[in-house]
């Protein structure tokens, strides 16, 4: 099997650092026009937005794309979401999503020829891990309005506290401001606990 994977320099790295063998032929491609795209089995699209048009290529059959604030209503038929956030890739386990039974068999196989430990998640907006990290990181923001410390004390606590590797301005850092604001924006339409605290708000559109 080959798999063809468009990915940034730094979601590269990270990549790699998940230190497993895979069985599968891994390309990694310039852009989805690449020509390494007409041999691939499977798609792994890391730099997946919303504006991208997938009609104008040739896609395998097979595809996955980093979709953390989308369903897969929101995607092209039979497409695979994977968390990719920045900081989640290299985790021991990859949450997944898919619609149907033969998408999940699709990511399931994916996942076992490049050898990662792998999770479904439900199909949600931001499936499980992004959805926790959010919160946390939004409710730091509103912890910092209220002036109940600084960002460097809050993320001290948080990494003593919990054992995370990160304090959640670390993670909004990592992540992108912007990014954990779309993702709070569709979680916070059904859901008031997600409304976002004005601070991050503020920081995501000066960043």
């Amino acid at each position: 099997m080959t798999i063809a994977v468009h990915l940034s320099e730094k979601q590269q790295q990270e990549w790699m650092r998940k230190q497993t063998v895979p069985v599968a032929r891994i390309i990694w491609l310039n852009g989805l026009t690449d020509p390494g795209m007409q041999e691939a089995d499977v798609l792994i699209d890391l730099q997946f937005t919303p504006a991208t048009d997938y009609t104008q290529y040739s896609l395998p059959a097979i595809v996955l794309v980093n979709a953390v604030a989308q369903t897969c209503s929101q995607l092209p038929a039979g497409f695979i979401r994977i968390n990719a956030w920045p900081g989640f890739l290299e985790r021991p386990v990859t949450e997944l999503a898919a619609a149907t039974p033969e998408s999940r068999t699709n990511g399931a196989m994916a996942m076992q020829v490049l050898g990662w430990r792998y999770s479904f998640a439900p199909d949600v907006p931001g499936f499980i891990t992004a959805t926790v990290i959010a919160m946390i990181i939004n409710e730091a923001w509103f912890a910092l309005e209220e002036g109940v410390s600084t960002q460097a004390a809050i993320n001290t606590a948080m990494k003593l506290g919990t054992n995370y590797p990160y304090g959640p301005f670390e993670w909004c850092n990592s992540i992108g401001a912007a990014e954990v604001l779309t993702l709070l924006r569709v979680l916070s339409a059904t859901d008031s606990r997600y409304k976002p605290a004005n601070l991050l708000v503020k920081n995501a559109e000066q960043a």
